[in-house]
């Protein structure tokens, strides 16, 4: 049997490799400079092209009018019916929820409440306070001066001794109580700009308030609508639109009485204003002006007449009520 010769090492993967080769590429500019040819994938149309239409179920708005709701609630106004009628049309028929019906008008009794405690804390705003105190203590001061004590005290008596009460009846106790004044006018002076500011919060707070009212007036209308609206699907929303119309309506009451109570808030700035910008700064001065000369002769050791401390005694009562108006 003839032998195949052993193959050497390398000898057989050698004698299999052939060398690659490549050929020559083209004009690579002229392949460089060759326009694509656009490659439409689109269907060719067959005509105009439509929307696409989607079966489903047309979202119905309620029909309600002015006449419809002014039925239900006759003695309401027109723009409480016209405001009623806008929210409804907002409503989309046959969609609402249980949690939509507990929550109608929530959100407007939710601002009620942070405006009344808005309303509040202006009432109580530090300026107020602050002015109403040096009102109190002008009023204290001018009511304990007893002019008629003054100008009868023997002449230099006052100087030393102190009569054992709470009247300023000595032309040293005088002497301190204008000293007094003069620190209150100038204290009192320096919060109308902050008063100013004060009394227009108040007063926008008034308005949001009112405004309010209307609203939830027009909701409470509405929801009385909704709960006499068939619903055989959702019998049991009805009885929620009852619920929240009863709460709207008690709200509004609340409101309603109220009404006095912000009318005073409001009035509270501008009759501190006026006490401080006629009487502190106008009428007071001009009163302690007048007093000066009445001190100036105590110590010149001449009484003044009595016709001269009645006229400072009228004009000092005619103060005291006006700073208690």
């Amino acid at each position: 049997m003839d032998k195949k010769p052993a193959d050497t090492p390398g000898t057989t993967i050698a004698s299999t490799l052939r060398p690659t080769v490549i050929k020559p590429a083209g004009d690579r500019r002229a392949m460089r400079d060759a326009v694509p040819m656009p490659i439409d994938h689109a269907p060719k149309s067959s005509g105009p092209m439509k929307p696409t239409a989607i079966p489903g179920v047309q979202r119905r708005r309620l029909e309600v009018t002015v006449s419809d709701l002014g039925r239900i609630a006759p003695l309401a106004g027109k723009e409480v019916l016209r405001r009623a009628v806008a929210i409804l049309q907002e409503v989309v028929a046959d969609a609402a929820t249980e949690r939509s019906a507990i929550l109608w008008g929530h959100a407007l009794q939710e601002e009620y409440g942070k405006s009344v405690s808005r309303l509040l804390e202006l009432s109580h705003d530090p300026v107020m306070v602050k002015t109403a105190g040096y009102v109190n203590r002008m009023s204290s001061i001018l009511a304990a001066i007893d002019l008629k004590a003054i100008a009868e005290a023997a002449p230099g008596v006052g100087q030393y001794l102190k009569r054992l009460n709470q009247r300023i009846d000595t032309p040293d106790e005088l002497d301190g109580a204008r000293f007094e004044l003069d620190q209150l006018v100038g204290l009192m002076a320096n919060t109308m700009e902050p008063l100013l500011s004060v009394k227009e919060a108040i007063e926008r707070q008034v308005a949001e308030i009112e405004r309010l009212a209307v609203e939830i007036e027009a909701m409470s209308i509405a929801a009385d609508y909704l709960a006499g609206r068939p619903s055989p699907n959702r019998p049991e929303l009805a009885r929620i639109y009852i619920d929240r119309g009863i709460s709207l309506t008690r709200n509004l009451a609340q409101i309603r009485e109220t009404a006095a109570l912000r009318g005073a808030q409001a009035a509270q700035p501008l009759s501190l204003i006026a006490a401080v910008q006629d009487i502190a700064l106008v009428t007071v001065p001009g009163w302690l002006s007048s007093l000066s000369a009445m001190t100036t002769m105590l110590r010149h050791q001449r009484r003044p007449t009595p016709t001269e401390a009645s006229e400072l005694d009228h004009r000092l009562r005619h103060i005291l009520q006006q700073l208690k108006s």
